[in-house]
């Protein structure tokens, strides 16, 4: 009898490894455009109107995998714009925040709101407040979020050790942008010589000044948060990254860190 019971709990399972695998086989008759900017030749330009900076073929891979249509967009014009919204597609997926055209900024979002398109794309209000990083810091302070103290600096606002808000070690960053630019091995600074040098290194290389935290040891997370457009309801899914230590001993996700990930 045990045996019986065996073979058919092994039957079973294998049909229903079956059917799993016919279901994940069926592509969804789905449209999704995976909206981009056109590519610098210079690599390391800054798009200021780009909030994440997408591996759109990486992506074209997986959304293909279970979707039908699925294209990479390349937005130049505001009549490239015009021509999405007569596709209509089911979904947009971009990391894009902004485009300039005709000495005017057309949010994405808002854009593709007043078609009717659904899209994975934070909204203008949302990409606004989190650009900068001390009204995003603020604004979580406020909502009794807790974050780590901080304040802001350039060169020559803070004179000496004494003058500082804050003790050491400290995290430093620019004041604004994303995708960790400006952001090394010499972010964390244990000294007011250290300190100055990247208040300096920002202000030189970015043209920024800098947000100075209190530096938090411990797991670093990525949390993307999804509205049902339905429901209203929000989801939080977060990501815990994982990278190897640096020269100086620190797991951080740098700007160097994101490169080398991304051509993986």
């Amino acid at each position: 009898m045990n045996i019986i019971k065996q073979e058919r709990k092994k039957k079973n399972s294998q049909e229903n490894q079956k059917l799993k695998i016919n279901f994940l086989s069926v592509k969804i008759n789905k449209t999704i455009e995976i909206v981009i900017v056109p590519k610098k030749s210079n690599k390391d330009f800054i798009y200021k109107n780009v909030a994440i900076d997408l591996d759109e073929k990486l992506i074209l891979k997986i959304l293909s995998s279970r979707y039908e249509n699925v294209f990479i967009t390349t937005i130049s014009s505001e009549n490239d714009l015009k021509e999405l919204s007569i596709r209509k597609p089911d979904l947009v997926f971009s990391g894009v925040k902004y485009f300039y055209f005709n000495n005017k900024i057309i949010w994405l979002n808002d854009f593709l709101e007043d078609f009717g398109i659904k899209y994975i794309v934070s909204s203008s209000s949302a990409l606004q407040n989190e650009f900068n990083k001390n009204k995003a810091k603020k604004i979580m302070q406020k909502t009794k979020v807790k974050t780590a103290d901080f304040f802001l600096s350039f060169p020559g606002k803070h004179p000496s050790e004494s003058s500082l808000p804050l003790k050491f070690p400290l995290f430093i960053k620019p004041l604004t942008g994303g995708n960790s630019r400006g952001v090394d091995f010499n972010s964390i600074v244990y000294n007011y010589a250290s300190f100055k040098a990247k208040v300096l290194d920002i202000k030189l290389n970015q043209n920024l000044p800098s947000l100075v935290e209190t530096y938090l040891s411990g797991k670093e997370y990525s949390v993307g948060i999804f509205e049902d457009n339905t429901s209203g309801n929000l989801i939080a899914m977060p990501i815990e990254i994982i990278v190897e230590k640096n020269i100086n001993g620190h797991c951080i996700l740098d700007f160097n860190v994101k490169k080398m990930i991304k051509k993986k």
